[in-house]
């Protein structure tokens, strides 16, 4: 059997993702990812979040944009942990809206009549 994970955050290069088990790479063709990397085995939940891997067998939570974003913020993030609204207040506060998210959501229901945290944590 073949196990497929994204790479995040970089592309193939030594060092960079896990060496045992690993088969081939492979070229990402909807670029969503750096590369693709093909293994024998499941990977472990440390090596997919130490490598910042996309188990592709699985949905990923949110899109590459937000993740490589609070990466940015503090790499030590468990990102697909992060309830929609906490992902939402972290990107607030890393834009320089510090303490304004729930005041945006507010805002958004208020004028648009959509409330976010009734429609958050998927992607489209």
């Amino acid at each position: 059997m073949e196990y497929r994970y994204g790479m995040r955050l970089r592309g193939y290069a030594p060092l960079c993702q896990p060496k045992e088990g690993l088969l081939r790479r492979e070229d990402d063709t909807t670029g969503k990812y750096h590369d693709i990397l093909v293994y024998n085995r499941r990977l472990t939940q440390d090596e997919i979040r130490n490598y910042e891997l996309a188990d592709l067998g699985q949905q990923e939570k949110y899109p590459k944009e937000v993740t490589e974003t609070l990466f940015e913020i503090d790499e030590s993030l468990r990102v697909d942990d992060l309830t929609p609204d906490e992902v939402f207040d972290c990107i607030c506060d890393y834009e320089g809206l510090i303490g304004y998210g729930s005041k945006i959501r507010a805002w958004v229901r208020n004028i648009y009549g959509v409330d976010l945290s009734k429609i958050g944590g998927t992607k489209s």
